[in-house]
């Protein structure tokens, strides 16, 4: 309001100034005309006067006329009466005018104080105004020093203030870690008291385990004296038809291997050969891995089969080496061991010369540089027939640029794929060891079958998996689960898709097998080695997996790969196998819904062809001791 009025002010004084102005210049005028009228006053009463004067002169010039000329009296009477008249009448008309003008300067004078007072109350209200506005001048530093005042001290209120409330969030924080802290302690203590009795549960049942181990362990060991001695006497009776075998095979290839060497090979050459052979049967024997080759072949081929092993002849020919080498199977392994080949000086210029001679080659390989994922070029390699290889195939090829020659050579090649998606490719060396390497391809492919077919003979049947399947999967678990008992402890086609009955059926189960088939007939599932209960948090180690067979009923394993530990998470409303977000297999509650995408705790790719499935059927396999 301050402010208005001091804006009114100052916009009101120029405009009282103009009119102090216009007032004066008014003034100004009439003061000019008041001067005018004086003189002219002045002029008109000094003309009476010259009148005045003149009237005394006039009648005493009439008189002494009077007395000179009596004749003309009358006219000049009558001259003067008129001019008389007429001066009075001049006279009269004079002082009206000067009546009048004093009458027009009286409201002169009226106007001019009239103005004047105007003037001094305009003057009056001007001071005032200018009191006003230094009134307000001096309001407005007042107000400026006030506010000055005011927001200092509303700063330091604002400071204040600010401090509250970081005090205030530092309590709420506080206050909100106390209670997180509040809920962690009980939610442990809830939980170390579900693991104590679960713990003291598992401890009863492994007690009563450990006794009923130790009966069968004492039954095992009164029945192995009987069959030590049956396996001493089938061993006598396979030795015996072992070498009735291997005298007819030895037969045959002694008459091939005399024929060859008479036509191809001379006596330095006899020489070289047998120096070379002492070498590698040096080798062989100080490792017990390969016959010698000193020996005949069919010595050789009777010894092989006395431990059901089968040897050739080979080249490597993958990614990792093109080289000749020695391609052995065992009862449990397969196994290819380079050599070096060299030739004698006699024989530099004999290009026809069908028979090379080999020399060992002899690496210093550690026991891990035998396994399959570490081993080197120039290395032996061995395979596990049974968890390691994946895929075997043999092929025969004839090369058709000679197909119209009389010998038309056949390539032999064996083609072995681990689980780890690496590929050993082997050649037959020569049209001789064709014969070989195919009856070493037969021997592989019985051995892994039977030795497969050995293992958990005693499984339950499964509607999801064949037999054969299902022990291909347990043949990836941990070795401490091979000798258990599997046995189906949950199906949905017998049990239902109730979580309740799912959780009962498998409460003492630690490891365990899921299966699961969907509606499209893709198979697949999970190993997991943690308790089925109803726990928010993730649990299991990295001997879990996941699995699917493709189109061509292969198996196919994604382990942990070591970045994540989110391996089992099982509530009332879902079951995940791998990490949240990107878990390797979901499914809810009631069994119909499930979720597979590429997940990083296996590094595992989806396991079936679309993301979303819906369930048909799912087992679990659990095992009993």
């Amino acid at each position: 309001s301050i402010a208005e009025t001091k804006e009114m002010t100052l916009s009101k004084i120029p405009s009282l100034e103009e009119g102090l102005q216009q007032k004066s210049d008014e003034l100004s005028k009439v003061k000019q005309e008041y001067e005018n009228l004086t003189q002219k006053i002045g002029e008109q009463m000094t003309n009476r006067n010259e009148i005045k004067a003149m009237l005394p002169s006039f009648q005493q010039s009439n008189n002494e006329e009077k007395d000179v000329h009596l004749t003309g009296l009358d006219s000049i009477i009558t001259e003067i009466g008129l001019d008389m008249q007429e001066w009075q009448t001049s006279l009269t008309n004079c002082e009206y005018d000067i009546e009048c003008k004093h009458a027009s300067l009286g409201k002169i004078l009226l106007e001019k104080l009239a103005k004047e007072k105007e003037v001094m109350r305009t003057k009056e209200m001007i001071r005032e105004q200018q009191q006003t506005l230094k009134l307000l001048a001096d309001s407005k530093d007042s107000c400026l020093s006030q506010k000055e005042a005011l927001g200092e001290a509303m700063y330091q209120l604002d400071v204040q203030m600010a401090q509250y409330i970081n005090a205030q969030e530092e309590i709420q924080r506080n206050l909100h870690n106390w209670h997180e802290a509040i809920r962690s302690i009980k939610h442990t203590s809830n939980t170390l008291a579900v693991k104590k009795l679960h713990s003291s549960q598992q401890l009863k049942k492994t007690l009563e385990k450990e006794k009923m181990v130790c009966s069968k362990l004492k039954e095992l060991q009164r029945n192995t004296g009987t069959l030590k001695s049956k396996q001493l006497e089938l061993s006598q009776t396979l030795t015996s038809l072992e070498k009735k075998k291997a005298k007819r095979r030895s037969s045959s290839f002694d008459n091939e291997l005399s024929h060859s060497r008479l036509q191809s090979k001379s006596q330095s050459k006899l020489q070289s050969q047998s120096q070379s052979q002492s070498q590698s049967q040096s080798f062989f024997r100080s490792r017990s891995l390969l016959p010698s080759r000193s020996q005949s072949r069919s010595q050789s081929r009777s010894q092989q089969s006395l431990s059901n092993d089968a040897t050739c002849s080979v080249i490597r020919r993958d990614q990792f080496l093109d080289k000749p080498g020695l391609l052995r199977v065992t009862n449990t392994h397969l196994m290819f061991i380079p050599v070096i080949e060299t030739k004698s000086d006699s024989e530099n210029d004999d290009d026809d010369d069908d028979d090379d001679h080999y020399m060992l080659s002899c690496p210093t390989a550690s026991k891990s540089s035998m396994d399959v994922s570490t081993q080197s070029n120039d290395v032996v390699i061995l395979i596990e027939l049974v968890r390691e290889i994946f895929k075997i195939e043999y092929t025969q090829k004839t090369d058709e640029l000679e197909t119209r020659s009389l010998l038309s050579p056949q390539m032999h090649l064996l083609k072995v794929v681990t689980r780890n998606d690496i590929v050993f490719l082997f050649e037959a060396k020569d049209k001789k060891e064709c014969k070989y390497l195919d009856e070493l391809n037969q021997c592989l492919q019985n051995t892994r079958e039977e030795t497969i077919a050995l293992i958990h003979s005693n499984l339950e049947p499964s509607s999801i998996l064949e037999s054969l399947q299902f022990k291909e999967i347990l043949m990836n678990c941990p070795y401490r689960v091979d000798l258990w008992n599997w046995k189906l402890v949950y199906s949905t086609q017998r049990d239902g898709i109730s979580i309740n009955t799912f959780y009962d059926q498998c409460a003492d189960v630690t490891d365990s097998i899921l299966l699961i088939k969907d509606k499209h007939g893709h198979v697949f599932g999970a190993f997991v080695d943690a308790p089925w209960i109803n726990c928010t948090d993730y649990r299991g180690s990295i001997d879990c997996f996941v699995f699917y067979f493709d189109k061509d009923k292969y198996l196919r394993v994604y382990k942990s790969c070591g970045l994540q530990n989110f391996f089992l998470r099982s509530d009332m409303s879902s079951i995940t196998v791998g990490t949240g977000e990107c878990p390797a297999l979901y499914f809810d509650a009631d069994f119909n819904l499930g979720r597979t995408v590429q997940c990083a705790t296996f590094n595992s790719p989806p396991l079936t062809s679309v993301e979303y499935f819906s369930i048909y059927s799912l087992e679990i396999f659990a095992v009993k001791q």
